[in-house]
Parts: C-alpha cells; structure tokens; sequence
C-alpha cells in the first residue's frame, strides 16, 4: 500500500487521465518507469479510489469526508469565537467608561482627557497580549498537546477572560480580564490556521482558508449583534463572547489531530489512522503520508545545516533523529530569521500583514453595517483565490484601499457647518462601508492564509507565531494611540484627528502595496500548491523574485530576450525561475 501511495504522490495526474472502466483502466505500477513487468491486478487503482481521487479536485463539502467537515467546522467556531472577542469591547466603550473611570452616574459619558491613555489601554490590551500569546503556540503544540490541545487551551483561557470581563469593578480589572482574552486569542489565531491547511487538500486549500477571516468577519458581526441585544448592559457585552467558547472546546476535543503534526512527532500509525479519515482511502492516506515523511526529512537535513550528510541521507533514520534533536523551540525561532528560505517567508508575512490594522468606529448600528459589510465581502474570495490567486486579491485590494481611505480621510474633513450633520455623517459612513468592501476578500482574507502555508513544518508554528505577532503589534499600536471622541473635546477636533489617522493608513496601504509587488511570491500555483511545495518556491533567491516582478512591469517589447519568450513570460515566478533564472542567479 506505501509503494502504492508513493508512486500516486509522484505521478497523480497522469492516474487521472485514463477513463475508469475502460481497457486503460489506470495502473500505479505501469505508470513508473520500467515496472511493466509488475502489473497486476493489485495494483489497479480500484474504483472507489479512482472517484475519491476525482473528488479531490471538487469544492463541494458534501465530496469531503465527515472528519475533514468536522475539522474544518472547529475552526470556523474558533474564527467566530476570534471575531467575537473583539467585538464585545466595542459596544461596551459607551459605557463602562463612565462607571470605571468617573466617579459619577452612567447617564452620560465623561469628559476627562486625563483619562483618555487608561481608555485606550483597555482597548489595547488584548492586542498587545495576543503578541505574547501568539508566541505560546509553539510551547502548546511541542509539549505533547497537538493542535487540538493548543485549541482546547487557548479556548478554555478565552472563556474564563469573558465571564472575568463581567464581574470587573476597577478598570484595572477589565485591563486584566482583556489582558488574558489576548493572550486566548493570540495563541488560538496561530494555530487555527496552521491545523486547517494542514488537512485541506492541497488543490482546495485557498478557498477552505479563506473560512478563517470569512467567519473572524462573522463572529465580528455576531458580537456587534450582542452589543446591540445588551445594549443597556456593558457587563453583558463583554462578557458574551463566552458563548461561542463552550463550542469551540468540545469540537476541539471532538476533531482529529493534525496528521503533519503526528508525523513530525513520529507517530506514523496515529497518523495514518487520521489520513484515512480525512481522505477517504487507505491510498490516499499512503500518499499523504509517504510525502509528509519525505518532506520532513529533507526539511531537517536543511534547516539544521547538516554539513556531513548529504540530502541522499534523508531516508537514514539516525540522521534524521539527529537533526531532529537539534531543533528546539529556539532554534527553530532562530531559523525564522536566520535560514535564507524561512526569512524570505518570514519577510513575504510581514509585507501582507503589516497593513491589516484596526479602525476605529463609534455608532454601534454603523459598526453593525460594516462588519455585515466585512463577513459579507469577505465572501467573495472564496471564489478568487485560488483561481485568480492570494497575489491578486492583495494586490487588488491594497491598491483599492489607497483612494477609498483618502476619500474617507476628506470626508471627515468636510465641516458640519458648510453640510448638515445627517449629510456629513452619510458621507463618511459610505467611503467607510466601501473601503471595507475593498479591504475584506484582500487585505482582509490572504494574510493569514499566506502565513500558514509558507513556513516548513518544523519551523511552521514559530513562523505562525511571527506573522500573528506583527498583525497584532500594530493592531495594539493603532487602538492605544487613536482618537477617542469623549475624550477629544470636539467634534471638529476629533474628525481633524481621524482624518489624520486616514492619511496614515493610506501611506501604510500604498506601502504595503509596494511590498507585496515585489516580495510576496504566488502560492497558489495548481497541481504544486502542496504545503511541502512552498519549499521549492521560497529557496529562489530574492533578487530574482524582484527582478521576475520588475520584469512584469516593462511593456513586452522592452523585456530582455534572455529572461522572457519574445517578451513573454511565465506565469508564476517557479516556472521562470526554472525558465530563465536559475543560470542568471546560480551564484
């Protein structure tokens, strides 16, 4: 059944082509070289293998197994459980203000400029834990817990921060309840992610993934929801984010273990077992596994700089247990940084992460509108991107975002006294909804995505943990410096200030743009989408990537000959590396 599995993981389509049930039933042993003389029966694809292998290529989830439906519906909750969290505090800044920061009544919000850093510093707490958090992933996953221990941690430590949130009576207690809800979704949003493309098949692995930011987005909107169900209650809505929470947890301990996970760890039965019921067939699980192995093994050989072996020594087991006991959790935080292909990664997450940052809106039925805008829109790349690409949706919507933001910066600046407040108030609220609509299936869907299939697997969780850190870092630092209107004095002070903020995110979005153009290489490449494929991709040099970009720039008859076909060029950065570059940059 292995060499079966090894020989479907090296020649998949060529199986495909013959139709089933014909003369040219397809063979696993007659499509490798010189074994004809080994055919036979056993070693026909059967049909029941033959239409799962079809329906690997399908996006139905009725074509998926039970167990790949349940894993992927545990990390839509812990999306929704993300999205939620962050929006129970939003509702709630209407109020808790005035009973935690003055000594008055709550029957309005006070004035107290002093006040306004302890404001923003509950605001952003939880984002500046989510940065320590995030960093707790690698430690849950390694110390025997898996991806799903991780998730159960992470969730219960998220449920005990909300109901906490309740019962605060000092706003230095609700810093501390925030403080420890980071800390929960910090460590969940590292590695939901990472355990979802590590059982998607490789073909649907962008439109599967897109389901974290598509139902983050959803819980976002549920938790605006919540805040307007207690709206006369702040308790309450910081608090109810615990509700999503008790699910999470019990489908976290329902799910199946990550098969890579398990491999990495060398429990190849477990494994198999796992890849049989995410697959479907025991060649399917075969393939996977003999692959994940392989893989894994020259990953290590790699990443630890084995000197005295060379990559021929992949299958010597000692060698492999060697390398693998060199790489402890700081060593594989070093190699984040310090081998060539995981900070080419490393710098590709950075590029399109830097720019998601937080916005801040005030209205609770206008941030009602614009998370529905935002699960809405999010939607939409569910059909882009792995046909058009995670390059495209970023690219389109980083370079929409540039003169929708600017629009709504001007809106802001237009003055009440020149157009009537309902007017004005109109106007901001439209540039706002469609900047989102830009930002959501882009900006908004891709960075996690991206992050979670980059990195190799040793290094996949300490590569995770960066990518979430920067998201969250300048999260943090945007929600503890923005304005505050009760705190800005007037409404024409705060829209000076805001508008100001706009222009910021503008630069940061025409920045990003920049990057992601020259930096950030297509991972969406078909038939080579597979995780372990992202190996190839990253170890060509980043000069060449750059100089592949700048080539996609020029006008065709300005192309050098000697890097394009008559001026045309591939259409990923592999196939012209393969093309063009590798003898230009070889040294």
């Amino acid at each position: 059944m292995f060499v079966r599995g090894a020989l479907l993981a090296r020649r998949r389509q060529n199986l495909l082509d013959p139709l089933p049930g014909s003369r040219d039933t397809p063979s696993l042993s007659s499509q490798a070289e010189g074994s004809q003389d080994q055919e036979n029966e056993e070693s026909r694809l059967s049909q029941t293998e033959f239409d799962s292998l079809k329906a690997e290529d399908a996006s139905r989830l009725k074509d998926q197994t039970k167990a790949l439906n349940l894993v992927l519906l545990t990390c839509c909750v812990g999306a929704v459980v993300q999205g939620w969290s962050q929006a129970s505090i939003t509702g709630a800044n209407l109020w808790w203000p005035c009973e935690l920061l003055a000594s008055g009544t709550t029957d309005s919000p006070p004035c107290q400029p002093s006040k306004k850093w302890a404001f923003n510093a509950v605001n952003a707490a939880a984002f500046f834990s989510a940065c320590i958090g995030v960093w707790l992933s690698d430690f849950l996953n390694d110390m025997a817990y898996g991806r799903r221990g991780a998730l159960m941690v992470a969730g219960t430590i998220t449920f005990i921060a909300s109901i906490w949130s309740g019962y605060t009576s000092t706003w230095i207690q609700l810093f501390g309840a925030r403080f420890l809800l980071g800390i929960g979704y910090g460590a969940k949003a590292s590695v939901v992610t990472i355990f979802e493309s590590e059982v998607a098949p490789s073909k649907r692995r962008g439109r599967l993934l897109v389901s974290w930011q598509f139902f983050t987005a959803t819980g976002l909107w549920l938790g605006t929801a919540a805040n307007l169900i207690f709206h006369w209650n702040w308790r309450l809505q910081v608090s109810s984010s615990f509700i999503p929470c008790i699910t999470f947890v019990a489908l976290a301990w329902a799910s199946s273990e990550s098969p890579r996970w398990l491999i990495k760890k060398e429990r190849y039965k477990e494994a198999f077992i796992v890849l049989r019921d995410l697959r479907g067939t025991d060649l399917q699980a075969a393939r996977d596994l003999y692959f994940i192995y392989a893989q894994l093994r020259v990953e290590m050989l790699i990443l630890a700089g084995e000197k005295d072996h060379s990559l021929a020594d992949w299958r010597n087991y000692w060698v492999y247990r060697w390398a693998l006991a060199k790489s402890r959790y700081t060593t594989r935080l070093q190699q984040i940084f310090s081998i060539p292909r995981n900070r080419r990664a490393a710098l590709a997450t950075a590029s399109v992460l830097a720019a998601a940052g937080s916005k801040p809106t005030n209205s609770l039925w206008i941030t009602f509108g614009w998370t529905a805008v935002n699960a809405i829109c999010s939607g939409f790349a569910y059909r882009f991107v792995d046909s058009k690409g995670r390059r495209f949706l970023l690219l389109f919507s980083l370079i929409s975002m540039v003169p929708l933001t600017l629009s709504q910066a001007f809106s802001l600046a237009i003055s009440n006294k020149v157009h009537s407040g309902r007017l004005h108030d109109g106007i901001v609220v439209l540039f706002t909804y469609l900047n989102v609509g830009a930002y959501s299936p882009g900006a908004g869907v891709v960075p996690f995505l991206y992050s979670s299939e980059v990195f190799p697997l040793i290094n996949r969780e300490a590569g995770m943990s960066w990518s979430c850190f920067v998201n969250f870092l300048f999260g943090a630092i945007i929600l503890f410096c923005s304005p505050v209107s009760w705190t800005s004095g007037t409404t024409e002070s705060l829209g000076s200030e805001l508008t100001k903020l706009f222009f910021i995110f503008a630069a940061i979005d025409f920045v990003a743009a920049v990057l992601v153009w020259f930096y950030v290489p297509e991972t969406s490449l078909g038939d080579q989408s597979a995780l372990e494929h992202m190996n190839y991709l990253f170890s060509i040099p980043t000069r060449a990537a750059q100089r592949f970009h700048a080539l996609k720039l020029r006008p065709r008859n300005m192309r050098p000959r000697d890097e394009s076909n008559n001026g045309r060029l591939p259409p990923t950065l592999d196939e012209w590396w393969k093309d063009y570059g590798r003898e230009r940059y070889r040294h």
